[in-house]
């Protein structure tokens, strides 16, 4: 089970937006380049993040280039997850491959809002706005993803299954 407090952001934002290559190299350490991501979104995304919030975003999100920086930026901020009307598929792709748990809710936009409790249960599809009390069921993650996320990623799952 996943749960956390909910950011809201809006629809189409490209990985350019998330992590924009004018903030990726050279500029400080990987920690102070992390104050950037969605700086060209929202220039006080990196300063009013606080790990374990749930992002809650409109359709399209990751679109653009497929710059794995875009959920590992994520996922080193410590975003336990996000949840989304749709996502562009390289950028659902790479999240689940470094170990980012993503899901894909039709109405999820209308259904939380900022400061609204999520909670979220990969291995049967329910996600709870726990705010308001109202659920809804999505398919759940597979078992074989699930795997994949709880190991930290795809290099770790594959490292885990040559050892067997």
């Amino acid at each position: 089970m996943i749960e956390g407090r909910v950011m809201t952001l809006g629809r189409d934002i490209n990985t350019d937006l998330i992590t924009s290559s004018k903030h990726l190299g050279g500029h400080g350490t990987p920690e102070e380049r992390l104050r950037y991501t969605l700086y060209d979104y929202d220039p006080e995304f990196g300063v009013k993040y606080k790990p374990g919030i749930i992002l809650v975003t409109d359709s399209n999100f990751g679109c653009g280039s497929s710059r794995e920086s875009a959920p590992s930026a994520f996922k080193q901020l410590g975003v336990p997850a996000i949840i989304s009307e749709s996502f562009a598929r390289i950028f659902y792709r790479s999240s689940i491959n470094i170990g980012l748990p993503i899901f894909e809710l039709t109405g999820a936009i209308k259904m939380f809002k900022d400061d609204d409790i999520a909670r979220i249960e990969p291995e049967t599809g329910i996600i709870t706005n726990v705010t308001t009390g109202k659920s809804v069921t999505i398919p759940p993650m597979p078992p074989e993803i699930q795997k994949i996320i709880d190991m930290g990623g795809l290099i770790p799952y594959t490292e885990h299954m040559l050892r067997k």
